[in-house]
Order: structure tokens, then sequence, then C-alpha cells
């Protein structure tokens, strides 16, 4: 495989390779997990794509509109929760809806 030739060729072998170096958390959770997301988010510019809908997001909603922000993770959260303290637009936020058990095992 490519984790003893030196050569990662599959998104297994990265998988495989990582949790080789790094335990998994307290909660079970394979240790490339978190390697998976970070290279997803760099990839996808997520995070900047938030930081542009944010800059245009004053010009786009009308006075007294409402625009509703889902994040999905701690660094899309921190960028929300900074661009409302510093804008003239209102926030109010709400507590995060969680999914039931059974919405989870469906998915």
């Amino acid at each position: 495989d490519g984790v003893r030739t030196g050569r990662i060729q599959s998104s297994t072998d990265l998988a495989t390779c990582i949790a080789g170096v790094a335990a998994r958390t307290k909660r079970g959770i394979h240790p490339a997990t978190r390697s998976f997301q970070a290279l997803r988010i760099w990839v996808n510019d997520e995070l900047g794509e938030i930081e542009a809908l944010l800059r245009s997001a004053e010009t786009l909603i009308r006075p007294g509109g409402t625009a509703a922000i889902i994040s999905f993770h701690s660094l899309e959260d921190r960028l929300v929760k900074q661009w409302f303290r510093s804008s003239v637009m209102v926030a109010k936020p709400r507590r995060a809806i969680r999914p039931s058990k059974e919405e989870i095992e469906r998915n």
C-alpha cells in the first residue's frame, strides 16, 4: 500500500498515514477527520466565500430585511460573529439546532 512505499495515492493512504501519527479524539473520531476538513476548507476557499458574502450582505439586504447565516464549524462561526459585531446590521443569534438521534441515524 501507499503508506509502506512512501507514496500516498489515495485518501485511504492519507488517512492511514495520519492515523499512524495522531490519536483518536476523546469521542472516538478518526484522527484524519480534521485533516480532511482542513483540506476541504482550503480547496473550496470556504472562509473566503463567507467573507465575500458578508462584505456584500449590507448592500444586498434591504433595510429591515433578514439574513440567515448558517455556520458549520467554529472558523465560520467566528467570522460571522465578528461581522455582526462590526456591522450596522443587528444580530439576533439563535442557539444551534441539533439533530435528533433518529435524524443522525438516517443520515
